[in-house]
């Protein structure tokens, strides 16, 4: 279900998955950027969230000081959610790959707590991969 919806993203709620999805609809400048994810951050807190997708299939492009401020957001608000994994979704890109795992790299500097983190270009896949912890851990 939709929670939030602006000119620059929607955020849906998959409550039986305990999932955010983060669709990005346009590029957004770096207050937008911050806004969009201390709101989804909120969300995830507020409804107990173990999973999210950013989805950046359209391939928009952060600059190094966009990247710098986002990790450092989700580095210090993260570990106030119970998420567990992260999945981004990009278009087939080696830029696109390379700029994710730099800024995870990024966030996984300033905080103990890491999240795991995969970079898909498929949702169905991150879908996959996100779930594939609650089967786990109900078999255990």
């Amino acid at each position: 279900m939709i929670i939030f919806k602006n000119f620059f993203c929607t955020i849906l709620l998959h409550p039986q998955e305990h999932m955010l999805h983060l669709v990005w609809l346009q590029q957004p400048d770096t207050s937008n950027l911050l806004a969009i994810y201390n709101k989804a951050i909120d969300l995830s807190i507020g409804h107990a969230v173990k999973f999210w997708i950013a989805d950046n299939h359209r391939g928009f492009n952060f600059d190094v000081c966009m990247q710098r401020a986002l990790a450092e957001l989700c580095a210090t608000r993260l570990y106030d959610t119970q998420v567990l994994r992260f999945a981004r979704i990009i278009p087939m890109d080696v830029f696109q790959e390379l700029v994710s795992h730099k800024m995870r790299n990024m966030m996984n500097q300033l905080v103990v707590n890491e999240v795991e983190f995969e970079v898909f270009s498929q949702v169905e896949e991150a879908k996959f991969w996100l779930q594939q912890v609650d089967a786990l851990s109900a078999i255990a």
